[in-house]
């Protein structure tokens, strides 16, 4: 008998073998794929362990099916988490697909479940199979995965004397800091409808198909989001990209002057601005 493998060795490749999205008997059949996006990922390490994970009451890939499966279930699990409506949309099993298939493509390479799903907007606005039915879902997607990155963002240093700041400053020449978790989102559907709806049994019907503008952020420890008129999304954008009030009014016509008092001292109240940026040199301009 070979001698017993070191424990980096065993490791590496029950690394491969149980976190391979195609499935334990695919992968040992196909173990050095020729032509693979992910040749790497995909490729087992050189030296095969198989012969030590058998034991007399289970075959080897029988018990290496059990860790895999449990570790598909586990991510199918916190991405069901993440994406409720999406899931809701779609029902268990072709969301269940969904991900078996986004595994494929972009397979975990991070240290937090939370990430795995980074790449689930990209990967479903190219998936066929859902795209045909649900076009509105790449734009849901986006909208749940944003929410996570505000639930998860960096909490910044408030400035609480921002109010006092603001009234003894020029207000149009005032650059402000917005809060990182405050995300923009401009659908190509009204989402609105899908994420006021609280009870789960409801089904999710076809939204408007209408150009819409979201800020999702988070105030008191909760993931807030709101539908921004067109006018409220453009001047907010232009402050999140560091310019002033007066800069962001530029060639939006129309807009009441108590309107956009109103609007700064809530985004204020609300921490979606959360302080001053430092004035810019001439040589930024």
């Amino acid at each position: 008998m070979k001698p017993a493998p070191n424990l980096r060795d065993l490791q590496l490749w029950l690394r491969w073998i149980i976190t391979d999205p195609r499935g334990v008997s695919r992968a040992l059949g196909d173990s050095y794929p020729s032509i693979k996006d992910l040749k790497s990922r995909f490729t087992e390490p050189l030296l095969s362990q198989l012969q030590w994970i058998e034991t007399k009451k289970v075959g080897d890939v029988e018990r290496l099916d059990v860790y895999a499966e449990g570790y598909f279930s586990r991510i199918l699990e916190s991405l069901e988490q993440d994406f409720p409506r999406t899931k809701k949309i779609l029902g268990k099993e072709r969301f269940a697909k969904l991900i078996q298939d986004y595994l494929k493509s972009y397979p975990s390479q991070f240290t937090s479940i939370a990430d795995v799903g980074s790449r689930l907007t990209e990967y479903i606005a190219e998936y066929e199979e859902v795209t045909e039915n649900f076009p509105w879902l790449p734009d849901v997607v986006q909208f749940e995965w944003n929410w996570i990155e505000t639930f998860y963002a960096k909490e910044p240093h408030q400035d609480l004397d921002l109010k006092i700041k603001i009234s003894n400053g020029k207000p149009r020449d005032i650059r402000f800091q917005v809060h990182p978790s405050v995300k923009l989102l401009q659908t190509e559907w009204n989402l609105t409808k899908i994420f006021s709806e609280a009870s789960p049994e409801k089904k999710i019907e076809r939204p408007e198909q209408i150009q819409t503008g979201f800020i999702i952020y988070r105030w008191n420890d909760q993931v807030i989001w709101e539908e921004l008129e067109n006018s409220s999304y453009d001047i907010l954008k232009k402050t999140m990209q560091g310019l002033t009030l007066n800069e962001s009014l530029l060639n939006i016509k129309g807009v009441d002057p108590q309107f956009i008092s109103d609007l700064f001292k809530r985004w204020v109240e609300r921490g979606i601005l959360c302080g001053l940026l430092e004035e810019r040199n001439e040589d930024d301009l």
